[in-house]
């Protein structure tokens, strides 16, 4: 504050108003900056979201051949194969350790 006020009183208006709008194109410029800085940001990290996603379209939604010959989505064999695993988890006996008088 004291720095402005005698930089105020030392120059000339016209100076002043020159140095002032000089000060605030540079603080615009350096928030442009940053601004740029994070889009670019976000456009990486769009970009590698896209990517995630064709490598998910590329594993999961190829098609091969199953065990008849018959064309099928690797995603569906992928179901199927968790399905039986949660199949085989329900019939397996449980056991209780904290039931009573165990």
């Amino acid at each position: 504050l004291s720095l402005s006020l005698s930089l105020s009183l030392s120059l000339s208006p016209s100076l002043f108003e020159t140095l002032s709008l000089l000060i605030r194109s540079f603080q615009e410029m350096k928030n442009i900056n940053s601004t740029v800085k994070q889009q670019n940001a976000f456009n990486t990290s769009l970009h590698k979201t896209q990517q995630r996603i064709e490598v998910f379209k590329e594993a999961f939604l190829s098609v091969s051949k199953n065990e008849n010959g018959e064309d099928v989505l690797l995603a569906s064999t992928l179901i199927q194969k968790l399905v039986h695993v949660m199949e085989s988890v329900e019939n397996l006996p449980l056991y209780l350790y904290e039931s009573p008088g165990a």
